[in-house]
């Protein structure tokens, strides 16, 4: 998750002054999905979390997967995606965790 969140702080700037472009987006699906998929291969936690996580693991890749397409809802998706990370900081103790601002 940590990558994920560093990614979309450095991203977030550029995003909000309309200057990502298509291979940053494709570049910030990527590091969605394989933050997502080391995730769920090596975090087990209790099943009421488990649950909340899903959920944010839903939201990610809503999100990686709309910033793959060449679509005007990218930026919308990548601010959603920093809503998915700012809910993840709220429900798990993830130490040293500040969600990147959105």
């Amino acid at each position: 998750m940590n990558d994920i969140n560093q990614a979309m702080a450095k991203a977030i700037p550029a995003i909000h002054k309309n200057q990502y472009g298509n291979d940053d987006y494709q570049a910030l699906a990527t590091t969605i999905s394989e933050g997502v998929a080391y995730a769920i291969q090596n975090c087990k936690p209790e099943p009421q979390a488990d649950a909340m996580l899903h959920l944010v693991i839903a939201d990610l890749m809503e999100g990686a997967e709309t910033m793959r397409v060449k679509s005007q809802s990218r930026a919308t998706m990548a601010r959603s995606s920093t809503e998915a990370l700012n809910a993840y900081g709220k429900y798990f103790q993830h130490t040293g965790w500040k969600a990147a601002k959105g």
